[in-house]
């Protein structure tokens, strides 16, 4: 793909099956005329890590009308569904990320190509926006009466989609992301004096930017590093002691997390927070506002928990400098993976096809 690391925790899902099982991705869209020449993405079948990745791209005239892009991303899967079966034959179980648009192409290639078994995951950021309009749910609902389970990456949806989507109950399980082998820490234990900070996002009221606006205001010489389109023009650099950095690939993150020695995260709202995961996987204390994501996994050892607001952020920042010995990177590193490395996720995907009763 031309930008490799756009929805990479969906590919990171697929690689860590792979280790295992034979898997193949359908990565299927629609666009028009104008986004097909600007974007460069062509139509192409390859593997990478193991895993066989089919990209199938259809046209539209416009996306203004809703009922005719659905049936062009149909007609799309369906093409990007035979090159699957003409080449790796038929699959015994498909898993689709987000239940619109992907689990409803995933139902209707199950209905119509020899009721293959499926199931969802699904991700909070994409289904809040969703599931408040009626059209939407009812087409959730639809897509759930006919999945054999509904993964979730947030433990806060194991109550909330069963009370909002009624063909969910009996079938939510939580299902967090998986981290990728690319952070996983390497050098042998040791702890860290946490001299240069790593902060990634971008300018947006759930990432509280002016909560670290404030926070970097009050530590004028915290050494950081800013990694995020439009950060530059909200927090303006006061010195040499801020950089920032507008994006970064895979491997330039990884570089980054290896070169720092903490990571800072703001956020009013996280719905797992991934990387702060990464970060936790390359060894690195963390400090993190309560925002969902991170109180599902941090303890005291990882890193320090705190209250949204500017205050309790630099107390833990100076807390965390003031105290390196109590964080040593071989055991931060140790514990998530054993919470969110590949494996886990392995056993829990066989888990829950197999509870299905479909293989």
């Amino acid at each position: 793909m031309d930008r490799p690391h756009h929805g990479i925790f969906f590919r990171d899902h697929a690689e860590a099956l792979a280790q295992k099982h034979d898997v193949a991705v359908l990565h299927v869209g629609v666009h028009s005329l104008k986004q097909r020449f600007k974007e460069k993405q062509k139509s192409a079948i390859f593997e990478q890590n193991m895993v066989f990745t089919i990209h199938e791209f259809g046209l539209t005239l416009t996306h203004r009308n809703e009922e005719k892009v659905q049936t062009e991303l149909m007609k799309t899967a369906f093409n990007a569904y035979r090159k699957l079966l003409k080449n790796w034959g038929k699959p015994d179980f498909i898993v689709a990320q987000c239940s619109l648009p992907a689990g409803e192409l995933a139902q209707e290639l199950s209905e119509k190509e020899g009721n293959v078994p499926f199931g969802i995951i699904e991700h909070f950021t994409f289904l809040e926006q969703q599931i408040h309009q009626a059209k939407e749910k009812r087409r959730i609902e639809k897509v759930y009466s006919s999945a054999s389970f509904v993964g979730c990456v947030d433990k806060r949806m194991l109550e909330f989609l069963p009370e909002s989507i009624n063909a969910a109950k009996g079938k939510v399980n939580y299902l967090p992301n998986v981290i990728s082998a690319d952070f996983v820490l390497h050098n042998s234990s040791k702890k860290r004096e946490p001299k240069k900070w790593l902060f990634i996002g971008y300018p947006h009221h759930k990432k509280g930017t002016d909560i670290l606006t404030q926070v970097l205001e009050r530590l004028p010489n915290l050494n950081i590093t800013l990694v995020g389109e439009g950060l530059d023009s909200v927090i303006p650099v006061h010195g040499k002691h801020i950089k920032h950095i507008k994006s970064a690939n895979r491997g330039e993150m990884v570089n980054l997390m290896q070169t720092h020695d903490a990571v800072l995260s703001t956020s009013r709202t996280e719905t797992f927070g991934m990387a702060i995961v990464e970060a936790l996987a390359c060894g690195l204390p963390v400090v993190a506002t309560k925002s969902g994501g991170p109180e599902q996994y941090m303890d005291n050892s990882m890193g320090i928990l705190c209250d949204v607001d500017a205050d309790s952020v630099v107390n833990a920042i100076q807390f965390v400098q003031n105290n390196a010995d109590k964080y040593d990177s071989g055991e931060i590193s140790s514990s998530i993976i054993h919470k969110f490395g590949a494996q886990n996720y392995i056993r829990q995907i066989e888990n829950l096809v197999h509870a299905s009763k479909v293989i």
